[in-house]
């Protein structure tokens, strides 16, 4: 990844980036240690899914972790009483429905300082899928053929959960070709990027995503 990217991110902890809820093992050989060097295994991991979201992707990767940290997990669905719960977890998991969902969820009540109180504990946040895009400054949401605004967490950037080549796509060349320092991050389902402290980045599985960058980093 190129260097300087995401230096925007203010956190003390890590966020990952996947195009979809992995697995432990396959695609991802080295993700168990990665998780068990980040996260409190004292705490149980909670997983937040969208209402609109099937759960059986969730309770099967909520499995997985809970035999890798030897504590059941949590799953609770986005506006749930008991989201405050997430203060107390050991890793914070949250997938499924669409990026408007996380976005309005974000933004309303107090999930989002929530979520960063967390991460400036140490925490780790995993955001697979359409919660992984409500991250960026901008973000694409089926049906619309714009980007949206994002929530801003990684400064400059669209997340494109799905998308092996962004540039591939004209609604992200027009972005990118505006004045700023933007990029495009493509996520196809076997890829992850995590961010941590000080905009460090790494690549948690065999595949790497794919950037693209627009036009006002080489002016």
């Amino acid at each position: 990844m190129s260097r300087g990217l995401f230096e925007g991110f203010k956190p003390k902890g890590w966020v990952m980036l996947a195009g979809a809820l992995p697995s432990i093992g396959g695609d991802f050989p080295d993700l168990a240690n990665r998780l068990l060097e980040r996260t409190d295994l004292s705490r149980p991991p909670v997983g937040l899914r969208a209402r609109s979201a099937r759960s059986r992707g969730m309770a099967e990767f909520m499995q997985e972790l809970g035999d890798l940290f030897g504590v059941d997990g949590i799953i609770l669905a986005l506006g749930e009483e008991g989201e405050h719960r997430i203060e107390d977890a050991g890793l914070i998991v949250m997938a499924g429905g669409t990026t408007q969902e996380w976005l309005q969820a974000f933004t309303q009540g107090g999930l989002e300082q929530s979520l960063i109180d967390f991460l400036q504990a140490e925490g780790l946040v995993l955001a697979a899928g359409a919660a992984a895009a409500a991250l960026g400054s901008w973000a694409m949401e089926e049906g619309i053929s714009v980007p949206i605004e994002g929530l801003g967490w990684l400064p400059g950037a669209i997340v494109l959960p799905g998308v092996s080549d962004p540039a591939a796509l004209p609604e992200i060349r027009e972005l990118l070709g505006s004045s700023g320092r933007k990029f495009a991050l493509g996520l196809p389902q076997d890829t992850a990027l995590a961010v941590g402290p000080g905009g460090k980045a790494e690549v948690w599985s065999l595949a790497a995503p794919k950037l693209v960058l627009g036009k006002g980093w080489s002016e």
